[in-house]
């Protein structure tokens, strides 16, 4: 897509997510300074940059799991974390925060699976104690997604019994089973060696063809060109520079960006 067919679609589909001025500082370090970010539905969006740039904080303050402490963060037209009913905006109760959060699936880094559970009982867990959902359609629901990500004859296993490639598939089925409406992947392949990191990036793939918002902090250069339809570049907790996979990689605009890429595609970070 070319990007003035890029800027009429921002025009007229509807946004997913809005970041307007969004801060976040821990103490005197700013992990992240007034960011501007519009994401389209269905829209499938890179972020890159080095270690510390800000990417797992903006995912996890659009998951809130950390706070704003300034601007604000749209998902779907709803405001993350504040309730806007009253004159004066104010942070979401516990129930209501939680309510918001099962729009959006978060993979994260490290699993966060139950390791007393099996795979099975991982992927159902959400669905049995958030859904409310019935055990026997839990249960299918729960197949169907190992299924589909591969591990349908690892349904009895447990955490331990699982190499970590497997033990991702799990925790991305999981995040499925609630039926988001928005994905966060935040380095979903960093703690795996890279006998398995294809496995992995090849679900988030087929996830990304099904049409889903996708937003997937990585350090994987040609998966990022390669699945994303823009790519956002972050250093300092700041957007440096954003475009289209072919043109930021290509023919980065900023100085910045064509040191990070130099050294990074080099290291040979190119799945």
């Amino acid at each position: 897509m070319s990007a003035s067919l890029l800027d009429q679609a921002r025009d007229k589909s509807r946004v997913a997510v809005e970041l307007r001025s969004v801060s976040r500082h821990f103490g005197d370090v700013a992990a992240l300074e007034r960011v501007d970010l519009e994401v389209l539905e269905s829209q499938v969006i890179a972020l890159i940059g080095p270690s510390g740039s800000g990417k797992s904080t903006l995912l996890r303050c659009i998951n809130n799991l950390e706070r704003v402490d300034e601007g604000s963060i749209h998902v779907f037209g709803e405001r993350v974390g504040i309730s806007e009913d009253s004159d004066r905006p104010r942070p979401l109760r516990d129930r209501a925060a939680a309510a918001q959060r099962i729009e959006i699936g978060m993979v994260f880094q490290n699993f966060n699976l139950f390791g007393h559970m099996t795979a099975l009982e991982n992927v159902m867990s959400g669905l049995v104690h958030v859904r409310h959902t019935g055990k026997d359609a839990a249960r299918a629901r729960a197949v169907e997604l190992l299924e589909r990500v591969g591990l349908g004859s690892k349904q009895r296993s447990y955490t331990l019994q699982l190499s970590g490639g497997q033990q991702q598939r799990v925790a991305i089925a999981r995040a499925l089973a609630m039926s988001p409406r928005l994905m966060l992947f935040d380095e979903p392949t960093s703690a795996l060696d890279p006998e398995t990191i294809v496995e992995v990036l090849d679900v988030i793939r087929t996830i990304a063809d099904g049409g889903m918002t996708l937003l997937i902090a990585t350090h994987e250069m040609g998966f990022a060109r390669g699945v994303s339809d823009e790519v956002v570049f972050m250093d300092a907790g700041r957007i440096v520079e954003r475009g289209l996979p072919q043109e930021l990689f290509l023919r980065p605009k900023t100085e910045r960006c064509q040191e990070f890429l130099s050294r990074v595609l080099h290291s040979g970070r190119e799945l």
